[in-house]
């Protein structure tokens, strides 16, 4: 009988003892990634959708994702000020056609939110924001839509092809 009561005292005493930093609620905003809206080079108003490309990011050991759409969201790498994303352009059959290689440029602003959630990192677009590393690309240029990356409710850069 003591050890049941011994039990239920601990845990209420562990139950009132939480401090509100102790745990990352649900809503709590983690660090946004890049939106990349895509479009006509000819037409620039006009969105153009990518089809049938594998995206990979190179310092990853993770397998391509195949994309189609005219909008991506993508992580930038936190430990670096730079991440460098692989664009294998596929053919019907799902052979490789063409590979496009773009660099992000960026700098960190980090954030501290508290102890349970960590810090917060806003990306700011630094010079170059974009290097397409290819000489033949499909990727004609790009604009800046966003310099801070801050949330994910805007495209933040337009790429045009």
């Amino acid at each position: 009988m003591f050890k049941k009561i011994f039990f239920y005292f601990l845990l209420i005493m562990f139950l009132f003892n939480c401090e509100k930093d102790d745990i990352c609620l649900e809503g709590t905003p983690g660090t946004p990634r890049l939106i990349i809206r895509f479009f006509d080079h000819n037409e620039i108003i006009n969105p153009k959708s990518l089809s049938n490309v594998a995206i990979k990011a190179t310092s990853r050991d993770e397998d391509y994702t195949v994309f189609s759409g005219d909008s991506l969201v993508i992580p930038l790498e936190l430990i670096s000020n730079s991440t460098i994303y692989t664009f294998t352009h596929l053919n019907d059959s799902g052979n490789q056609e063409k590979v496009d290689t773009l660099k992000f440029n960026y700098m960190r602003e980090d954030y501290y939110i508290n102890r349970a959630c960590g810090f917060l990192s806003n990306l700011i677009f630094t010079t170059p924001a974009v290097e397409i590393m290819n000489k033949e690309s499909q990727f004609s240029h790009f604009n800046i839509l966003k310099d801070t990356i801050k949330n994910e409710n805007q495209a933040h850069l337009a790429i045009y092809h």
